[in-house]
């Protein structure tokens, strides 16, 4: 039974909110016409609730509409910080949220994490949001290229890499007042590399 058959308002308003916001959401679901399914109770629910269940339905439906497209994690420092290792996986605790970004559906991205701090000042901000490919092996590094970098010691770092001496990778910030420094390779245990940014002004 729907909301047109218990006899409950869902209300004009409330359906056009709905409609304008989420059109992703099948309004026959909201509505409670499918078969067997039980319908959403609008005057019990919280608007809060009520709206977290639309979105989780959205994310739902945004993967069946787009198929092989995947969700892409936006994560913390925490959630990557043994990204290279070949036991490596995200914990879902560490994982803030999961998108779709039209702009990398044909790019390989692996996640999206924040920026913070200034070094990579102009190039990168402080609460930008930068998109990561991980890279499986050492020499697809992209010399002079920004990439992300998890070491054991440091945590993880954002940087250009240069060839630095043997065995060691030189860190080149964006920003003249971090002076360049090299790590050595034994102490990274993960590369990926900067595929783009999202910035809010």
């Amino acid at each position: 039974m729907g909301f047109l058959d218990s006899g409950k308002s869902l209300g004009v308003d409330k359906l056009r909110i709905i409609i304008d916001n989420y059109p992703v959401f099948d309004s026959a679901k909201i509505l409670g016409l499918d078969f067997g399914q039980k319908p959403i109770n609008i005057q019990e629910s919280s608007n809060h609730s009520f709206f977290t269940e639309i979105h989780k339905s959205k994310i739902k439906q945004v993967k069946q509409l787009k198929g092989s497209q995947k969700l892409i994690p936006l994560v913390t420092q925490m959630a990557i910080a043994g990204f290279g290792k070949p036991s490596f996986s995200m914990k879902e605790v560490d994982i803030k949220d999961k998108y779709f970004v039209p702009e990398f559906k044909d790019r390989k991205v692996d996640f999206m994490i924040e920026i913070q701090g200034s070094s990579m000042r102009p190039k990168y901000n402080s609460g930008d949001v930068i998109a990561c490919a991980i890279l499986k092996e050492r020499h697809f590094i992209q010399w002079n290229k920004v990439h992300i970098i998890a070491t054991k010691e440091q945590g993880v770092l954002v940087k250009r890499i240069h060839q630095g001496e043997k065995g060691y990778l030189k860190m080149i910030s964006e920003n003249p007042n971090y002076p360049p420094f090299e790590i050595p390779e034994i102490e990274i245990t993960g590369i990926a590399l900067v595929i783009g940014v999202i910035r809010m002004e």
